[in-house]
């Protein structure tokens, strides 16, 4: 169980990174709202965090619901 939810964060945190980047390169994650932007850079930065990680990063600090939205809808938004 364990092993699976590492293969699962990681697979998440993959596509995550992968939204942010199609969004950067598309020149679009500048007009995002501040939070949507925030939480693209932060995952840009810092691939490997977990949630709860990227929410404490955040500014102020988001929670790891939060965050999980945040990166969801970047997923949503760049079609991943």
């Amino acid at each position: 169980a364990d092993h699976a939810n590492l293969v699962r964060t990681s697979r998440a945190a993959q596509l995550q990174l992968e939204a942010a980047q199609r969004l950067r390169a598309e020149g679009r994650l500048e007009r995002l709202p501040v939070p949507l932007r925030e939480a693209a850079e932060l995952r840009l930065r810092h691939p490997a965090n977990s949630l709860r990680e990227l929410a404490a990063r955040s500014d102020p600090a988001a929670s790891k619901a939060a965050m999980h939205r945040r990166l969801r809808r970047l997923e949503e938004l760049a079609g991943t």
